[in-house]
């Protein structure tokens, strides 16, 4: 008999030092921990299967041992308890993180994520300009990367722009800029372009009036379902959303006392017909 435990924390590291906390539950399979870590660490979809999962405990000496965290012969789909494998407080490596994602896309995750956070305490005026400027240069690199006119930003100018907003620099230098001159902030970054597209995907579901209608540009982006039009994170939140009004009716109707003056009395037919039944029977 399984005995399910409650949920666990545990902390995330990456090969390159990302990190963070989560919390995963007590039952599930390797397939389905292996996707939801790869979100949590900002690692494209296709390339969650793929990652190396180890844990990390401490010995009796306080050493730390590094074990593969699941053995190799078990079905990744198959359900499993994960309290047979961790116990909250543990932490899991994950030693190939970043060989599917930028080390950069993290840091641009950490400085955007803190900036929506305060974005109500900004001047909106303020904030969309920085958000419009930022969507316009990485869609015109994302479109057409070896053009030097893209590449090449009027540092002063950037500067003046930016400056009110809390993390605007910041995110500018990890999708790949650097301060040449004062009138060159330069994008360097040419052997990877997904920090921009990571950047220009929260653009898209946070502020849907940016989005653009090129489909062909959109199509270049794994998580964006062309049929729908939508991003993965839209649509599930959309499912979540259903399925909690379905869950929210179903209550409702489950608490609702039967009224009986307000009940449809049998037909004389139903009546026949149940008579019936009951002679057969």
């Amino acid at each position: 008999k399984i005995v399910l435990t409650a949920a666990m924390f545990i902390r995330l590291v990456g090969d390159d030092n990302r990190e963070t906390k989560v919390q995963l539950p007590s039952l599930s399979t390797i397939s389905d921990v292996k996707q939801f870590i790869g979100e949590q660490l900002i690692v494209p979809e296709e390339h969650c299967a793929s990652l190396h999962l180890q844990k990390i405990a401490l010995t009796d000496n306080s050493d730390e041992e590094v074990t593969d965290l699941f053995d190799t012969g078990l079905d990744a789909t198959q359900h499993i308890v994960l309290s047979d494998h961790l116990q909250s407080g543990d932490t899991i490596f994950v030693s190939n993180v970043s060989t599917f994602s930028d080390p950069n896309v993290w840091k641009a995750h950490q400085e955007w994520t803190e900036l929506m956070a305060i974005k109500g305490n900004i001047n909106h005026s303020v904030l969309m300009a920085f958000i419009e400027l930022l969507t316009r240069v990485c869609e015109n690199i994302v479109g057409d990367p070896h053009n030097e006119k893209y590449r090449h930003l009027n540092y002063k100018k950037v500067t003046a722009k930016i400056q009110p907003v809390p993390h605007a620099m910041a995110i500018f230098k990890c999708i790949g800029f650097i301060k040449k001159s004062e009138k060159d902030f330069h994008f360097v970054a040419m052997h990877t372009l997904q920090p921009l597209r990571w950047i220009l995907q929260n653009i898209y579901v946070t502020f849907p009036e940016l989005r653009p209608k090129d489909t062909k540009f959109l199509s270049q982006f794994a998580s964006f379902d062309t049929a729908e039009q939508k991003f993965n994170i839209e649509l599930e939140r959309e499912q979540k959303q259903k399925q909690k009004q379905l869950l929210e009716k179903k209550r409702y109707f489950q608490a609702l006392t039967p009224n009986a003056e307000t009940m449809i009395k049998p037909s004389v037919g139903t009546k026949l017909a149940q008579a019936f039944h009951v002679v057969l029977e």
